[in-house]
C-alpha cells in the first residue's frame, strides 16, 4: 500500500501552503514529514499563496489544502485526507474582549455554540475538541 501511494503520487506537481503566510502551510509540511509516500526526489513542490487556485491551471497537479475548502468544491477532487496523527492539530479560538459592544459580542458567541451551527462547523469538517 506505501510503494503504490508512493509510486501514484510521484506524478504529480505537489502544492502547498506557503509555511510563511498561512499556518496551514506549516501543518502541510508536518505531514509530509509524516507521510513520506507524498514526497520524494521525483516530486516537484511549490509553495504558493493559494494551492487550490493552481489545481485548475495546471495538469497532473495535487494540493494539500484545508478540507473546509475542498469538500464542497465540484472543480477539486479529493483523493485522501490527511489522518490527523500526521499533524498537529488547528485550533481555531474564539476571545470575547470587553468593549463598547460587549453584548453583541456575548450574542454572538451564543450563535456560533449552538447546536445548529454546531452541525454547520462539523459538516465543514470542523471538530470539537
Amino acid at each position: 500500500d506505501y510503494q503504490a501511494k508512493a509510486n501514484f503520487y510521484q506524478n504529480f506537481t505537489l502544492f502547498l501552503p506557503k509555511w510563511t503566510d498561512d499556518m496551514a502551510g506549516m501543518y502541510a509540511h508536518e505531514a509530509l514529514k509524516n507521510m513520506k509516500y507524498l514526497f520524494n526526489s521525483k516530486n516537484k513542490i511549490i509553495e504558493i499563496l493559494n494551492p487550490a487556485d493552481e489545481l485548475s491551471k495546471i495538469n497532473d497537479s495535487i494540493a494539500i489544502i484545508r478540507y473546509s475548502e475542498s469538500y464542497d468544491n465540484p472543480n477539486i477532487n479529493i483523493i485522501e485526507v490527511i489522518d490527523s496523527q500526521n499533524h498537529r492539530r488547528f485550533i481555531y479560538q474564539i476571545a470575547i474582549i470587553a468593549g463598547e459592544n460587549m453584548n453583541e459580542a456575548r450574542n454572538f458567541l451564543e450563535f456560533i455554540t449552538n447546536d445548529e451551527i454546531l452541525k454547520i462547523f462539523t459538516k465543514h469538517g470542523f471538530q470539537d475538541i
